[in-house]
This record gives C-alpha cells, sequence and structure tokens, in this order.
C-alpha cells in the first residue's frame, strides 16, 4: 500500500525518484527500496516524504484512506469546495480503490499520445478472449 500511494503521488508531482531522493537527502535506490517495498522509511524520513507531498503519514501508511484530507490537498483545482465540480470528483474519487486512485493522478501526468497509447492497451486487455469466450 504504501509503495503504491509513494509512486502515484511521485508520478502526480511529476518527480524523478533521484530529485526526491535528494531532497531526502539519502540515496535514489533507498528511495527506490520504498517504491518497491523492499524497505520501509524511518518515522523521521517518513514525516519528512509526508509534507513533502502535503499529505499525512496515516494517509502514506494507508491507515487513512480519505482523499479528501490527503491526496485532494495536492490536487490543483479541488481545493475550492464551492464548486460543484470538486464535490462531485470527491465523491466518484471516494468510491475508487487505492489502486485505481493511483492509476488515475498517473494517467493525468501522460501526455496526450501516451493516454491514447495505455487506453488502447486497457481495451486490449478487457476485450474478452474470442477462444475463451467461445468455450
Amino acid at each position: 500500500m504504501f509503495c503504491n500511494r509513494l509512486r502515484a503521488l511521485r508520478g502526480y508531482h511529476n518527480l524523478t525518484q533521484r530529485q526526491i531522493a535528494q531532497s531526502l537527502s539519502i540515496d535514489r535506490s533507498t528511495y527506490a527500496y520504498y517504491e518497491t517495498g523492499k524497505t520501509h522509511p524511518d518515522f523521521e524520513t517518513l514525516t519528512r516524504i509526508a509534507k513533502m507531498f502535503g499529505v499525512s503519514t496515516d494517509y502514506l501508511l494507508g491507515m487513512d484512506d480519505s482523499p479528501s484530507r490527503s491526496v485532494y490537498k495536492s490536487i490543483p483545482g479541488l481545493n475550492d469546495p464551492k464548486t460543484e465540480r470538486v464535490n462531485t470528483e470527491r465523491m466518484e474519487l471516494a468510491r475508487l480503490s487505492e489502486d485505481e486512485q493511483a492509476l488515475i493522478l498517473l494517467f493525468r501526468q501522460l501526455n496526450e499520445n501516451a493516454k491514447e497509447r495505455l487506453f488502447q492497451m486497457a481495451v486490449d486487455i478487457a476485450r474478452p478472449n474470442k477462444k475463451h469466450k467461445d468455450s
């Protein structure tokens, strides 16, 4: 859970592992291990990561699934609770699983060509296999 949220936040902010590692004063490989789940940061590093992305440590650790208190703070245009769009998007995102939220945040960072390729790949994967369907 932690590694998925970390990757999604890094992708949303369009940062490299090296950039984050440098600002945390750790090796890039150490940060890469956080994203793959091979190791976990100590408490001090965890709190610095949370501050960097504008989320709570509870959110990073999977103890708080409420995007309205964490992920939403870092998404431009979703901070004004007066607009109907904000409330609608919050309700829709709140119903999504953590992996779905991460995919959406990453998808929004892609250029149009990459979005089109990814969408086509998802359609191909989701399309039922004719051979399997007939059996």
